[in-house]
This record gives structure tokens, sequence and C-alpha cells, in this order.
């Protein structure tokens, strides 16, 4: 079976018949079945971390960019940040169209994040920028273990939802490099 957008769906997610649960860092979705949503819980998990992610991401690009004076820097950031955009909302369109509604963050995760990024920033002696970099590539470092975690636990995802998780990796990828001029 495929997805209306020509996508395949798996039926990998069945054991002895049973059906399992798809779980992730946002909470569980459904029952894993393919009804009436019409999307299995592998790739339901996928699509959801790395809409997850993708915000996490962006709300701590945000949070730093306060703190940075550096217009190339900046610039940087802010085109990471849109490339991050545009896989959410990659993300959330293939979620809502079989039926699911996206998920958010968890509060006590953004909560830590914001937190631990202040602190970072405000008692640190290096240049906003050098820190700023620090921090971000830490985060990238963190985006990519959650992302390929994600996609190794469910092989049987869907290839549209790989792809954009592998999408995302290779963004976090070429942020990290570009930043290691701000070290």
């Amino acid at each position: 079976p495929k997805f209306s957008d020509g996508f395949p769906m798996s039926d990998k997610n069945t054991v002895k018949g049973e059906k399992k649960m798809g779980k992730g860092a946002y909470g569980t979705f459904g029952c894993g079945s393919c009804g009436p949503c019409g999307i299995d819980a592998s790739t339901k998990d996928v699509l959801g971390q790395v809409s997850v992610g993708c915000q996490m991401a962006e709300d701590s690009m945000n949070q730093i960019m306060e703190h940075v004076d550096d217009s190339g820097m900046l610039k940087l950031i802010n085109r990471c940040k849109m490339r991050h955009e545009e896989l959410q909302a990659d993300a959330n369109d293939l979620l809502r169209k079989a039926g699911e509604t996206p998920p958010e963050p968890s509060v006590a995760g953004n909560v830590f994040s914001w937190l631990s990024a202040e602190v970072k920033m405000a008692m640190n002696d290096d240049t906003d920028t050098h820190e700023a970099a620090k921090l971000l590539m830490d985060g990238c470092n963190m985006g990519i273990q959650s992302i390929s975690e994600y996609v190794n636990d469910n092989p049987g995802a869907s290839s549209t939802s790989k792809e954009l998780a592998s999408q995302l990796i290779a963004s976090e990828e070429e942020l990290m490099r570009e930043l290691k001029v701000y070290l």
C-alpha cells in the first residue's frame, strides 16, 4: 500500500500477528496499525522525531542569535534555521495528510535546553560568538545522534520519512563544518 502522496507504507511493525506501538521522545502514536490514518507507527515515529528535532533546533538558534553580534555567524544560523523550518514543515505536512497531529517538544526538554544555553552564554569568559559556535555544535551533535537512533530503531519506516531524516542530519553536519571557523 501507498500513501496518497505516493510513498510506501510498511507492514514491518507486525510481530506474530500483533501490532507494535510507535513510541518516540514525544510520546506514543496510536495503535501502530495501518488503519484509518494510513501511516505505520515506524513512519510516524521518524516523522515526529524530525519535526520535534527541527523545532528544538529552531528554538535554540533563536535563543543563541540574541547573543551573537557577528553578521557572518548570524547569516549562517539564519540559513540553517530556514532549512530546519522547511524540513519541519515537510514532516508536519506528511503527518497531517495521514490524519496525525504533529508533536511538540516536551516542556521539560525545552526548559532545560533554554536554561543550559543561558547559563553557558552568561557565565562564559570567551566571546559570545565562540560560545555560540560551541553550543550550536553540541546541539548539532545531539540532533545527529537522536535522529540517527530513531531511523535505526525504525527500519520499517517509509523511505520518505528516512529521506527527511537524512536531510536533517546533512543540514546538522553542514552547520557543524561551517561553525568551525568560529571556534
